[in-house]
């Protein structure tokens, strides 16, 4: 049984983590701004996480699997060119290894050896030529999965303030609405500053990109809210 690796589903879990506190906490500032009960936000929240996540994670499935089918054909195509067109083959093979600085007698040798076993050559043109290499193809399943689970997750996190203050006096919904915000921000810092443990960026810039992609995103959904409300 192969281990799980959360790098090979960093991707979905930081976009599916990151859509969702975006997404929920606009929905949040928005119902807020329009003056609707913490009732109504709950039911919508919980809402938009449930269709967010299947939605998400069903777009991640098909995406990865077109990817992955598209690479897959590329090497059939390959391997038809192995079987069909072995001259064609050979001189992609000689152009490879001509990038890597062999010439002469060792280059012949070299591409004589490789196009003797169409196993070895199949895998030179894959890796070579296209750039394709199989292990580090996108994995469907696991990434729909870690996207829908992540969505659904993160979801949670602006609606926390509403479960557990019940009144829905005006005073009482700024007061949500702003732990809310603080949580959301908390929350999309540390995915930021988590994130750059795998692409190498500053972790302070990528942190305060993500928290304030969040608060912009709050404020144009809270300020929608009051202007539909007032209508």
């Amino acid at each position: 049984m192969k281990s799980y690796k959360f790098s090979e589903t960093i991707r979905p879990v930081i976009f599916g983590m990151n859509d969702a506190l975006v997404s929920e906490v606009a929905l949040v500032a928005g119902l807020s701004g329009a003056f609707l009960s913490s009732n109504i936000i709950l039911l919508a929240g919980i809402t938009e996480a449930a269709a967010g996540a299947i939605s998400m994670s069903v777009g991640t499935y098909i995406s990865s699997k077109s990817k992955v089918e598209y690479y897959e054909g590329e090497i059939n195509e390959e391997k038809k060119n192995i079987l069909l067109n072995a001259k064609l083959v050979r001189k992609e093979i000689e152009k490879i290894y001509k990038r890597k600085g062999f010439k002469g007698k060792a280059l012949k040798n070299i591409v004589s050896i490789i196009c003797s076993n169409k196993k070895h050559c199949l895998r030179e043109l894959v890796e070579g030529d296209l750039g394709l290499v199989k292990k580090r193809f996108d994995k469907p399943k696991k990434e729909a999965v870690a996207m829908g689970v992540s969505y659904a997750l993160s979801s949670m996190f602006p609606l926390i303030p509403f479960f557990f203050i019940s009144s829905q006096g005006m005073l009482t919904q700024k007061l949500a609405l702003i732990l809310s915000l603080l949580i959301t921000a908390t929350v999309l810092f540390f995915a930021g500053v988590y994130k750059t443990k795998f692409t190498g960026r500053s972790w302070l810039k990528s942190g305060f990109e993500m928290v304030v992609i969040g608060l912009i995103t709050s404020a144009i959904g809270y300020l929608i809210g009051s202007l539909i409300s007032s209508i």
